[in-house]
């Protein structure tokens, strides 16, 4: 580390990763992004009252004698030890639970929480859905999708230790691993659910997507995860730590929690689970095998922590909704209309295989796929919709850059062949309406991909307001 300039950097204001959010006094950390580099933005920090700039170099243009001019070889890594001195290391205070997999992080994250807060436990919940307290909104806002920015997250977790928090679950994303978003930060428990191709468009070989999702486990003292799902071993092989596993089907050469007695019901599921020796009974109001492996990962870690059966059964019970998981719209139709986030090759093949479970008639599904995103699984969301559907409506989601009509172009070539009836509308509110509308009673309406969102990505991340709860209740009447 090198120090330019004369300025006292221990009566700094405040850190700022943002140039528009500097002022007066802060210190501007320069981070470089995935889209845009901080060291372009140094001289704008300067104007807005930055005194104290973190960089790995001053770039031409800049007065070198205007602040004090922090030089190291490894922002991320000096952030975060100015963060963690700077806000006294708020992680040390709890019990840090991360979660990872490309499916079911939200779920586990809510799972672990509801059992937590109703054991007399306070814990925040940090993810896709927001930064929460004991099921209250914290109020502080972030860019990053379901893993903030290292900044916000000591933020976030300053506010957990002055209310109070005695444990943090928050979703770990291969992005914000990778991103070493989590920089710094020990946990003492990592969870794995599972790993399926995702995001190839930012991580290029499914060997580094699982490469960024194992560094959790290099930050954690104790691994918690899937047995039954592909690749948990690889995943895993990169961090020599204690492992606990979870599954269907009791193990007796691993340690760990296993579902016997399982029954999947129209309304949810039910299983057993011997814990310290002891069989206990859950029941959960969710449907789907899926929730069985996301309740069992919740099992594992409150049993870990030494929170006892009843109670882990009961603040699982407590669980009615994860907002856009599995939500069921009611109506008076007849119908069963379920807004999920799927948005993957395997969870929409898991939540129409869920559908189909209890459904008496047809099973209709709406769907898209993202623009800018991973273009090789969109045939295989429409081969997968094609097969298991008996109505298919394929419209937009989050389009972004690119052309409605030509990422449901990409889509098509993997439903020839299939069985389902196929209907395309790019409007995608036009495209719920038409599945509502073609529905009977008996019959059900899986609306796929977009979940808890509230708004329609196009160009230039402009955003309009849309959310599929409030298009089905609109179609409804309600």
């Amino acid at each position: 580390m090198k120090i330019i300039g004369m300025a006292n950097i221990s009566n700094i204001t405040g850190i700022a990763v943002d140039s528009r959010r500097v002022q007066r006094g802060n210190l501007f950390a320069a981070i470089r992004g995935t889209q845009v580099d901080g060291h372009d933005y140094i001289k704008d920090a300067l104007l807005s009252g930055a005194s104290a700039v973190l960089c790995e170099r001053i770039p031409k243009g800049v007065d070198a004698n205007a602040a004090t001019f922090i030089l190291v070889e490894d922002i991320v890594s000096a952030l975060a030890t100015i963060l963690r001195d700077f806000y006294k290391d708020p992680a040390a205070n709890f019990c840090m639970i991360g979660v990872t997999g490309t499916k079911g992080k939200t779920s586990v994250t809510g799972f672990i929480s509801s059992i937590l807060n109703y054991a007399g436990k306070k814990t925040a919940d940090i993810g896709t859905l927001g930064a929460f307290l004991a099921g209250s909104p914290m109020g502080i806002p972030y860019d990053a999708p379901s893993t903030p920015d290292i900044l916000s997250l000591y933020n976030i977790l300053d506010y957990a230790r002055n209310g109070g928090a005695e444990a943090v679950v928050m979703e770990a994303t291969s992005h914000g691993l990778h991103q070493r978003r989590m920089e710094g930060i020990t946990f003492k428990y990592g969870v794995f659910t599972n790993i399926t191709s995702d995001h190839m468009d930012y991580h290029k070989t499914f060997e580094n997507y699982c490469k960024a999702k194992a560094l959790l486990f290099e930050q954690s003292e104790i691994a918690i995860a899937n047995r039954d799902a592909e690749f948990t071993q690889q995943v895993l092989s990169y961090a020599d730590i204690p492992k606990i596993y979870y599954g269907i089907g009791k193990s007796s050469a691993e340690k760990g929690y296993f579902a016997e007695n399982m029954e999947l019901l129209p309304n949810g599921v039910r299983f057993d689970v011997e814990i310290k020796g002891q069989i206990q009974a859950f029941a959960l109001g969710i449907p789907g095998k899926f929730t069985v492996y996301n309740a069992l990962a919740a099992i594992s870690v409150a049993a870990e922590m030494g929170v006892a059966a009843d109670v882990i059964a009961a603040g699982l019970a407590a669980v009615s909704i994860i907002p856009g998981r599995f939500e069921n719209v009611k109506n008076n139709r007849g119908l069963s209309i379920i807004v999920d986030y799927a948005h993957t090759v395997d969870s929409l093949k898991n939540i129409i295989t869920a559908v189909r479970e209890f459904t008496k008639g047809r099973v209709i599904t709406v769907f898209g796929c993202g623009g800018d995103r991973d273009k090789t699984k969109r045939p295989l969301m429409g081969g997968i919709a094609g097969s298991l559907s008996d109505i298919a409506v394929v419209t937009s989601d989050n389009p972004r850059s690119e052309e409605p009509v030509s990422i449901i172009a990409d889509i098509l070539p993997g439903m020839n062949g299939t069985s389902a009836e196929i209907i395309t509308e790019p409007d995608r509110a036009k495209a719920i309406e038409i599945a509502i509308n073609s529905a009977n009673h008996g019959d059900s309406v899986i609306i796929a991909g977009k979940g808890h969102e509230s708004y329609m990505e196009f160009e230039n991340r402009r955003r309009i307001h849309f959310n599929d709860i409030e298009e089905v209740k609109r179609v409804l009447g309600q």
